[in-house]
């Protein structure tokens, strides 16, 4: 099968490989759609766990053969794949608190991922893909996944009207087109530094706000929202978003951390 290999930092490679024989309880995807996720550019660039190593998280294919005893959609389904890998063992696992594991594995971060021609995957960790809905799109519910548990927890205490989102990245423009389809009226400001991204957000429905108008704006909205969504992850906007929030809002810090 061909792979794209990380072989050293900043060094991709795309190279042929043996597939492996496949393990009861698995199924090969054929892939057709992944991703590229800013932790892979960090993780091409010197942050990978080793190497070499094939990234890719954000993935969608279709199903190409079953392991032995796999309960699996029928062959030709199109998948996508839940990219975290439990292990079903610890105290969080018994709670069905997957994503607290304490001894977890990972697609494309702690083992190879689907910048590949296929990639086995254990049955569990599929997701059927619902008519109507392309494999291109499918291969975004792990983002799009992020996003939904961020504003599900920005929302647990009331239904915020005025919500700040930090960032324009793409995880940001996701939570303005989610927040668009609440049934109640929200009002979105965005704050960002790339123009293009800005605009792709203001078509979306929300205010902007641009790098020039940055002082402006944090020198008057403090205290002023009932949410803010940190998108970023840099210690600047950690504080930021704390700035932002009125008395008894909700802050949710959904970049990753950076310092």
């Amino acid at each position: 099968m061909r792979v794209v290999s990380l072989d050293a930092p900043g060094q991709l490679r795309l190279t042929e490989r043996p597939a492996p024989p496949l393990a009861p309880g698995h199924v090969r995807v054929a892939m057709r759609a992944a991703g590229v996720c800013s932790s892979d550019i960090a993780r091409s660039h010197g942050g990978a766990y080793h190497h070499p190593l094939v990234l890719g998280h954000e993935l969608a294919g279709i199903v190409q053969a079953h392991g032995e005893g796999a309960e699996a959609p029928p062959l030709g389904t199109g998948v996508t794949i839940f990219p975290l890998l439990p292990c079903f063992a610890c105290p969080p696992c018994a709670e069905e608190q997957y994503a607290r594991c304490l001894d977890y594995d990972y697609f494309g971060s702690r083992r190879d991922g689907g910048f590949a021609s296929n990639l086995d995957v254990p049955a569990w960790n599929l997701l059927p893909v619902p008519s109507g809905v392309s494999l291109d799109d499918a291969a975004l519910t792990e983002p799009l996944a992020v996003v939904v548990h961020a504003l599900e927890r920005l929302r647990e205490s009331r239904e915020p009207t005025r919500i700040c989102i930090l960032g324009s990245g793409f995880l940001a423009l996701l939570a303005v087109a989610v927040l668009q389809r609440s049934p109640r009226d929200v009002a979105i400001t965005v704050v960002g530094r790339h123009p293009h991204k800005l605009q792709r957000a203001e078509a979306l429905g929300a205010r902007v706000v641009s790098s020039a108008e940055h002082e402006a704006f944090f020198d008057a909205s403090a205290g002023s929202f009932d949410a803010v969504l940190e998108a970023v992850g840099a210690p600047e906007t950690f504080a930021q978003a704390l700035a932002l929030a009125a008395p008894g809002g909700r802050v949710v810090w959904m970049g990753n951390p950076s310092g």
